[in-house]
């Protein structure tokens, strides 16, 4: 997934790459979005000549998006090329705690994130965005124990309850995890939130 937009004079502003893993083939949750500054680092040039080649075809100017691709061997396919999803349901988010980078503002203020700058001293930390959805079958007098789920990270950055205001969302959790520790990100992809209910 990429947050980029165009700029007034139609060039490509990439603003966070995140990376979106799946439990198995059959899933479509979009529980774990993460980033790094490796994962910037090895994608940031292809996907702005990707973006330059988009923005040439369409003559696009002073346009946000968010971008979901998946790389195969025959390169980038696209998936949604969305304007109304540019940083959208906390994703901006990522990018703040990561890198200090404040997406919208660098939008609106027509400004290019300095990666060097953003990236320097972040070697070797993954950040994640955790979407806790409602479990299914949850009963009246439930409740999510959202510091249980805490627990399972190394580094809880942030911690945000949305019960009752995104449906089918009970929360939201941003972590840092240790390049060195990848199975920390992949148990929370498989982790049933359902035993997390008191």
């Amino acid at each position: 997934a990429v947050d980029a937009y165009y700029d007034g004079n139609g060039e490509p502003v990439i603003v966070d790459i995140l990376r979106h893993d799946f439990a198995s083939a059959a899933d479509v949750k979009d529980r774990l979005y993460y980033t790094s500054p490796e994962l910037i680092r090895e994608h940031l040039e292809e996907f702005t000549e990707y973006l330059v080649r988009v923005g040439t075809l369409l003559r696009l100017r002073d346009f946000p998006l968010h971008l979901e691709i998946r790389l195969s061997s025959r390169g980038i396919v696209p998936i949604e090329f969305n304007p109304l999803r540019f940083a959208g349901l906390c994703s901006t988010e990522v990018a703040l705690f990561a890198y200090g980078l404040r997406t919208y503002q660098h939008y609106l203020e027509d400004r290019r994130p300095d990666w060097d700058s953003l990236l320097a001293g972040k070697k070797g930390s993954i950040y994640s965005m955790v979407i806790l959805e409602q479990p299914r079958g949850v009963r009246d007098g439930k409740r999510l124990d959202f510091d249980a789920v805490a627990r399972t990270f190394t580094e809880v950055l942030h911690q945000r309850r949305v019960e009752g205001m995104v449906p089918g969302v009970l929360g939201f959790l941003f972590a840092r995890t240790p390049a060195d520790r990848p199975e920390e990100l992949d148990r929370i992809v498989r982790l049933d939130l359902g035993d997390f209910l008191i």
